[in-house]
């Protein structure tokens, strides 16, 4: 049971709040009456050690402008093998829990197949089909090479220096039928010495319009070979050393489907000659009213972590950032607030990653 349901542009917000890395800019747009109490409910598991399993449940639109995150009865996993666990709530709209490996309560592992039921307060009831957890290749290696980057500025276009990431990685995988279906998630991890002689490794996000789902029964093709995964203009994030990170992850044919019409979506900037809107897939039903509009996206996946270095030589100016090149502005303090004390980026420790050489 996989249904397709009419696409909104705000829908990205929501459906890619958790599983991306990015962030994207609001859209306005006006909510039909059927859709204004609609929901958006979001999940994987992640087969790791130990595996997680996460839900999100949200309304499409919140007319008080606050969080559209909602609580319901329970959210329920079922297995293949009828084993089933209702998730904790660890906050509004999010239901979570870590599973050991070997669990004999609750089994996860590849080939497994898994599936979601969310009963909310007014008693509303949604599952979904049953997702596939097919396993993932292993990525062979990542290649950052040098190059010029064109760069649209108010004075017209120029070339800067900039840095592509070329993936390898087959698309064979062993016991598997068709090749992997693979979708990607990419941070970057730089380290910077702020004034105060504090050293940080701050993650921040890529552009989530950069990393395209790849469907490898397409080309009919075994492997990727120097695939063009993301690409930057570098800037002063690679002065000091920088780490791309790569979690590459296995997808039923459904997933793909999502993530790729997702992408499509991300890609239109309003041109008149571009397709029309066209709907998205969804795999959640209400149980009582198939023809409710639901929308969002429930799978399985294995994830394969990847590192790659990127050191000074991308950058015309190695060396540390701070004190930035800037003046102070108006009645004093930082220029560049992480400049001050680097550990007031979102994401920042003075702890040296473990994969950090």
């Amino acid at each position: 049971m996989i249904k397709t349901v009419f696409k909104f542009r705000f829908i990205l917000l929501a459906a890619l709040a958790m599983m991306v890395f990015g962030c994207l800019d609001e859209i306005d747009f006006d909510v039909p009456a059927e859709n204004q109490t609609s929901l958006v409910i979001q999940g994987r598991i992640v087969k790791g050690n130990p595996h997680n399993i996460r839900i999100e449940v949200e309304r499409l639109f919140d007319f008080n402008g606050g969080s559209s995150y909602i609580r319901v009865q329970y959210v329920r996993i079922t297995n293949d093998l009828g084993q089933s666990i209702d998730l904790p709530n660890s906050s509004l709209g999010i239901y979570e829990m870590p599973i050991p490996v070997g669990d004999p309560d609750f089994e996860i592992r590849t080939g497994g197949s898994y599936m979601v039921t969310v009963q909310t307060l007014d008693d509303r009831k949604y599952e979904t089909n049953f997702e596939t957890l097919h396993p993932v290749p292993e990525v062979s290696n990542v290649t950052p090479v040098a190059i010029q980057r064109e760069v649209i500025t108010t004075g017209g276009t120029e070339f800067r220096d900039g840095v592509q990431f070329l993936l390898n990685s087959p698309l064979a995988v062993s016991g598997e039928t068709e090749k992997a279906r693979i979708n990607w998630q990419v941070t970057r991890t730089y380290k910077l010495t702020d004034i105060i002689s504090q050293t940080c490794y701050i993650t921040d996000n890529v552009n989530v319009e950069e990393v395209k789902p790849f469907d490898g029964n397409v080309l009919g093709i075994d492997e990727l070979v120097d695939y063009p995964l993301y690409e930057a203009t570098t800037g002063f994030q690679y002065r000091q050393g920088l780490y791309l990170n790569i979690f590459q992850q296995s997808l039923s044919e459904g997933a793909f489907q999502y993530w790729d019409q997702i992408d499509k979506l991300l890609e239109r900037n309003g041109n008149m000659f571009e397709s029309p809107v066209g709907e998205i897939v969804s795999n959640f039903e209400n149980v009582l009213d198939p023809d409710e509009d639901v929308f969002g996206y429930f799978y399985a996946t294995e994830i394969d972590t990847f590192h790659v270095a990127v050191d000074s030589m991308f950058t015309n100016s190695p060396g540390n950032y701070c004190p930035p090149p800037l003046p102070p502005p108006p009645g004093g303090g930082c220029a560049v607030e992480i400049c001050c004390d680097c550990l007031v980026a979102p994401i920042s420790t003075t702890t040296r990653p473990n994969y950090w050489q």
